[in-house]
Order: structure tokens, then sequence, then C-alpha cells
């Protein structure tokens, strides 16, 4: 605020009632003017606000002005088309229509041809027999697939074919190659052979390719049994139970194969079973048999050995190399071996049949002669002759160390009394084996009966009886005796009767 007092002309600058200089009072001008200066105030922030509002709207406008000249520069990048490069651009784009169209159907029918081509060699026979000779070689793999019958009441299934593929694959273990497996189907394609089983053409796939399937036969298996209540099984599933002594049933529309049959039950209080297994061999001539008996065996060999029936140790011989398997059960295919230690190894015997054997049994371990083979070794021995070594090589040679072994020489010194003996007309040796036992070191221990009988000049006849343990083996590849053991005399009688 500034003015001047209207009485004295003294310059006022501060909003006062009176002038300091004369006194006049001068409120109503500070009054005024103070009034004066808010209108102008007002008045002047009205303007700023204008300046600023028209600021504003500047800024908004350029902004919008540059966005539409960038709208501008862009729709100023495409160029216009005329009508006539339109139309040549429309006509391009028909020409290359009709191309692809051409070129995807040609695509089409090549893939057609191909797939063809493909599916055309992948059935042909030779193809087709190949897989189905992989699958059936393997009874772990589904071979129903490839396989067919005549039989309309036998069940084709994963199940029901195994048998033949594990006939078939017997086969294959015997030499049946995949090449002449071929070979030999599309041979029985051709001339419409038949055996057990054979590919035959059994409809078309999609129409066009023939479809092969390997027809297999079926058969009847016979089975029988001589106890009742046994359950009967077929390999490893339940199909019937015996209801009476001497069952017998007929397994019908089995595919041809391998059949295992196995009947299982309880008698006097011991669990029996018994196994047959039918092999595919063609037409059942021979009934599977599953009898069960129950026998007592007398078993004789080393001290101490194991005894073992269809691998299941039952008991060990005693120290004088005795055991008796009483009441047991036994069936067609029960075996028996031993096992014992010789000459610090452990060894096995060869396996006995009991079903067939005598109630006495003495397995035969590795290098022991058999009691057929022992006998005619001992047989080639006591023979008569004049007791003259120098004469009698022959009977020599089936001695270890020939006309030096001890034996020999002593068997040949009796003969020799027996044939300086005027009293005597003539001699006779007969032998028998009794038994053959393992002597522990590859050899053989033969406990043999020898019967000598005397013939007396007056027609009477003397007969000794003798019990003895002969030890025989192999060497270079030659039966031979090692020793004739100790004679022990059991029997002696005279008989005046010249008959023999």
């Amino acid at each position: 605020m500034k003015f001047f007092c209207p009485n004295c002309g003294y310059k006022i600058t501060e909003p006062i009632q009176f002038c300091p200089n004369c006194g006049y009072k001068v409120s109503d001008i500070v009054k005024s003017l103070q009034q004066q200066d808010a209108s102008v105030v007002s008045k002047t922030k009205e303007k700023t606000q204008v300046q600023e509002n028209k600021q504003v709207k500047f800024d908004d406008n350029h902004q919008l002005n540059k966005q539409v000249k960038k709208t501008k520069a862009n729709k100023a990048k495409v160029k216009p088309t005329n009508h006539h490069g339109f139309r040549e651009k429309l006509d391009g784009l028909k020409d290359n229509l009709v191309t692809h169209k051409w070129g995807w159907l040609l695509g089409l029918l090549i893939a057609l041809v191909l797939l063809f081509v493909g599916l055309n060699n992948y059935y042909q026979p030779r193809n087709q027999i190949a897989r189905a000779y992989t699958v059936l070689n393997n009874p772990n793999k589904n071979g129903a697939h490839y396989i067919t019958t005549n039989d309309s009441q036998a069940k084709i299934n994963r199940e029901s074919v195994k048998p033949f593929q594990k006939e078939f694959h017997n086969g294959v273990r015997n030499g049946m190659t995949k090449h002449y497996f071929v070979k030999h189907e599309l041979k029985a394609l051709k001339h419409n052979s038949h055996e057990y089983y054979d590919f035959q053409k059994t409809g078309n796939v999609w129409l066009f390719f023939p479809k092969y399937k390997l027809k297999v036969d079926t058969v009847s298996i016979p089975v029988k049994t001589n106890l009742p209540n046994l359950k009967i099984y077929q390999n490893g599933k339940y199909v019937a139970t015996s209801y009476g002594h001497n069952y017998e049933k007929n397994f019908n529309h089995l595919l041809y194969g391998i059949y295992k049959f196995t009947a299982k039950g309880t008698v006097h209080g011991q669990k029996v079973s018994a196994s047959d297994v039918y092999d595919g061999s063609g037409d059942v001539d021979d009934i599977i048999n599953l009898d069960i008996n129950i026998n007592t065996f007398n078993i004789k060999s080393v001290p101490n050995a194991e005894v073992y029936v269809n691998n299941k140790k039952v008991g060990n011989l005693d120290k004088n190399g005795n055991y008796t398997l009483k009441n047991y059960p036994i069936h067609k295919n029960t075996k028996l071996y031993l096992k014992a230690n010789l000459n610090g190894k452990m060894t096995q015997s060869e396996s006995v049949k009991l079903y067939s054997h005598s109630t006495k049994v003495s397995p035969l371990f590795p290098g022991m002669l058999n009691k057929k083979d022992s006998e005619h070794l001992l047989k080639n021995v006591f023979v008569d002759n004049d007791g003259d070594p120098d004469n009698h090589k022959d009977i020599a040679d089936n001695f270890d160390q020939g006309g030096n072994n001890g034996d020999f020489k002593n068997l040949m010194n009796q003969n020799k009394g027996f044939s300086n003996n005027d009293s005597l007309t003539g001699y006779k040796y007969s032998v028998s084996v009794d038994d053959v036992l393992p002597n522990g070191d590859g050899k053989t221990k033969v406990d043999y009966t020898l019967t000598v009988t005397q013939y007396y000049n007056d027609g009477g006849k003397e007969v000794q009886v003798y019990k003895s343990t002969a030890i025989v083996g192999n060497e270079n590849n030659k039966n031979v005796i090692f020793s004739l053991g100790k004679p022990n005399m059991v029997s002696q009688h005279n008989d005046s009767s010249n008959d023999d």
C-alpha cells in the first residue's frame, strides 16, 4: 500500500487512520485502497488460472496432434491399390489354390500307394509266418492271435495256447530255425499238406490282404489214478477229483501241445502226489499214469550217505551203509539218489526210478561199474583151466597189472591144484554178483557169491559156496579187477550123484 495525504501531501506507506504529519484523517482512503488491492489480487488469480487451463488444453491438443500425425504417417505407408492390381492378385491366388489342390491330391495318392505297398508286404505269407514264429517261440507272449483250429469246442486264448507254444519252443530248441519253419510252411501252403499244425488262409484284412493263421489240431488225453479223492491238476490248474479206485477220465478238445497232469492228496495221513507229462508227441498211445503205490525199500551204499527222493532229503544211511525207506508213496516218476563224501568231495550218485525197481536199492556213483559189467568181468576169470599162467593170458588181461597181479597168481595156483588132483575128473566155477558199492576212490566194491563144484572119479561131487568182495574199476578205458578179495566159505556139501 502507498499513497499521499490529501491535506499536506505526506507519503504514506502503511494502513493508518491519521496522517502522521498533519493529523488528517486518512482511514477512508486506506479502506478504499485495500478494497482496490483485493480486487486486483482476485483478478490476478483468475488470469493465472485461465493461463494454466490454456496450457493444459495446449498440451492435450499437442499430444492429440502428435497421435493424429502418427496415424496419418502409418496410413501413409499403405499404398492405395487400384482395381487392376487387386484383380491380378486375386487371379494369382486362385491359380495358387488350384496348384495346391492338385499337389495335395498327388501327395495323398502317393501316400496311399506307399501305404498299400507297405501293407501288401506286411501281409505277405512269408512275413506273417515269420512273425508267428517269433511269438509262438516265446510262451510268455500271447500267441492266440496266430492260432486257429477246426475243433469248434476248443478254446483259443492266451492260456489255452501256451501248451502248444511250449511244444513249439521245444522244436526250436531242437533245431527248428525260422528259415526252415518259414520254408516248410510255405511249401505246405502250396501243396495243401496237413500235419499236426500248418498255416491256412482264414480271411482278408481290409478286403485286399490275405490273413493266415496256424491251424492246430486238438488232442484227447486219458488220465488214470488208482486212488480215490485225489485232486487232479492240468498245468497247475485244478480240473477234476478222482471219485474212486482205478479212476479214469479223458480230457478232450485240448490244443496239441505239452500238458503236465498232477494228482495230489493224502494217504494214511501222508501227503502224496504223482505227475506225468503228455509231451506233444502226437496220438496218446500210453495213458497218463498217476498211480501211487506204497512200498518199502532197503538202501545200501556208502555209510552216512544222504538219501534224496525227488530232490527232497529223506534220511541218511547208518554207519554200516544201510537205510530203510518204509511205506513210502511212489509213482511213475519217483526217483532216488544219494550224496556222499568220497575222497573229500561231496558226490551225487545216479538217479534210480523206484516204481519198477526191486526193493533193494544201491545207486551207482560216478566211475562205478554196474552189476552186469562186474559180473561179466568175474565170469571171465573164474573158468575151468589147467592153471598154467603162460597158457591163459586172456585171463590175465582182466586183472590190473595183468599176470603180475597177486590174485591172478593165487587163482592160477588154485586151478593148477585142481588139475593135478588125481581124484578129480574136473571142477567148475559159478559166480553171481549180489551188490555193487562205491569203494571211495573211483573204484567199485563187488559183493559176489562164488560156487566151486569138484567132480570125483567115483561120480560124487563136492559143492563149496563162498562169499567175497572184489575191487574192480575202469583203468585206461578198460574194466579190470584189482582184487578178488578173501573168500569166506558159507556152505559145503557132498553129493554122490553125478548130476550137475
